[in-house]
């Protein structure tokens, strides 16, 4: 599953050595080469030592967290060597404005870069058609920002304990979708849909990792059908023996 891309996001840069010089300079001539960048730095008057930077970055094409973390990563171990990367660096997806509006109106140290994408402007974009036509489109800050539909969908994932089977349920739902598949009218062909849909995923459309044992294989679309179903009963965990078990310990209790 590759990780997904975001057009903006908000950073925060927390160092054991105040924000200042020369790595200071270096950080903001980075934000300097994004698309878009908002920045400022907190801390001074008698809080020189928690100089730290918040910024806010958007992009015109999507991009992966990690290509943000990359260099930011190489600044600090070379110009803030008393500090670890993965504490000083903190970034998140931004949702909207509020970051940009918080660090906009707050009584901050200093503004080190203010190119900030207007609310709203008109572009020229290219028509591909017969005459090359070009069209005035309205564009929109709102527009760098994940949809509420991606929203709620990030937050479900930031709650979700098993990721690998939380991405295979998105690929059914898309592959139900996709194939027009009717409703299945009982367990057994409930089943064997969901062995369909593993078969196209692991040989056909191959979007996961095959198994190399069959066993793996068969005990893969039984547990992904309790998951897929959220089935809850008993008898789930217990081998057939404990089954037979606790089935005649029933029987005797209803007696």
């Amino acid at each position: 599953m590759s990780p997904k891309k975001y057009r903006s996001y908000c950073i925060t840069i927390s160092t054991a050595e105040p924000v200042e010089g020369i790595g200071q300079e270096k950080l903001t001539n980075w934000l300097k080469k994004q698309d878009y960048a908002y920045g400022v730095i907190e801390g001074g008057q008698g809080k020189e030592q928690e100089r730290h930077l918040h910024a806010q970055v958007w992009y015109e094409t999507p991009r992966e967290k990690n290509t943000l973390n990359k260099p930011l990563k190489r600044t600090i171990e070379k110009y803030f060597p008393e500090s670890k990367p993965h504490i000083a660096i903190k970034i998140k997806i931004a949702y909207n404005d509020d970051f940009l509006e918080k660090y906009m109106t707050k009584d901050i140290t200093e503004k080190i870069i203010d190119k900030v994408p207007p609310k709203e402007e008109t572009k020229e974009v290219d028509i591909f058609g017969e005459f090359g036509e070009k069209k005035q489109v309205s564009i929109y800050r709102t527009d760098y920002y994940p949809s509420q539909e991606e929203q709620e969908k990030v937050q479900k994932q930031a709650h979700i304990a098993d990721h690998k089977m939380n991405h295979l349920e998105e690929l059914f739902h898309e592959w139900v979708n996709e194939k027009q598949e009717d409703e299945p009218d009982s367990e057994l062909t409930k089943k064997g849909q969901v062995s369909r849909f593993l078969s196209d995923m692991m040989y056909k459309s191959r979007k996961i990792k095959v198994p190399t044992d069959m066993k793996i294989q068969r005990n893969l679309c039984s547990v992904f059908c309790n998951y897929l179903w959220q089935k809850t009963d008993s008898f789930i965990l217990l081998s057939q023996e404990e089954q037979k078990l606790l089935n005649q310990e029933l029987e005797n209790n209803q007696q």
